[in-house]
């Protein structure tokens, strides 16, 4: 009994999930996810400066987010091509896509890049045509992976719109040097602690 009744509620627990990632994606949920954080994304603070070389896992995020809304969302049918039974983009389509949704791309070295990296992780996978045509889709892997990183960048966008003064911490690390006592004393431990972990867990990729 106590087994069927497992079977039962992890069978629930799986159509619950699923109803919620079809939702996500039907509903436009994902793109208007992406657009409220596109700035750090795109490697800026919420003001425009620029944070891509001190944080250059916004990077991955981007590129993943462009890929995960290309094969998944509907919209952009006409950009992918299904390949053994499953729906992969080429770069020069998927650029589009990106363009479409406000995120910096580089199609070429940028792509090759971050998609071969996540390819090693299992992350994504590559097809390559007869005609020598690079095509990527996203797996369940990475799927998860990136909805769970998705929701850290989220919460990390919060926690500066409710403290602007995190937007120095995001350009300078050693703001406490570098600010006066009054302005240091802004940043309570607890909200720099928990930026850390957010920071951390968005880099985290393994």
């Amino acid at each position: 009994m106590s087994d069927m009744y497992n079977i039962t509620k992890d069978l629930s627990i799986s159509i619950t999930n699923y109803n919620t990632r079809k939702s996500l994606y039907s509903k436009g949920t994902l793109i208007t996810r992406i657009k409220v954080v596109r700035s750090l994304l795109n490697g800026k603070t919420p003001d425009g400066r620029d944070i891509r070389k001190l944080y250059p896992s916004f990077r991955k995020a981007r590129y993943a987010l462009a890929l995960l809304a290309a094969i998944k969302c509907p919209g952009f049918e006409e950009s992918t091509m299904v390949i053994n039974d499953e729906i992969y983009i080429n770069p020069n389509q998927l650029q589009k896509v990106a363009t479409s949704l406000g995120l910096e791309f580089d199609r070429s070295t940028g792509a090759e890049e971050i998609y071969g990296e996540m390819g090693r992780k299992y992350y994504v996978k590559m097809k390559i045509t007869n005609g020598n045509r690079t095509f990527y889709t996203i797996t369940t892997e990475g799927e998860d992976k990136l909805l769970e990183r998705l929701q850290d960048i989220e919460e990390l966008n919060r926690d500066i719109d409710e403290n602007p003064m995190l937007q120095n911490k995001l350009i300078d690390e050693n703001h406490d040097s570098k600010h006066s006592k009054g302005a240091t004393q802004f940043y309570r431990k607890d909200i720099v602690r928990h930026f850390d972990e957010l920071t951390a867990k968005i880099a985290n990729w393994d």
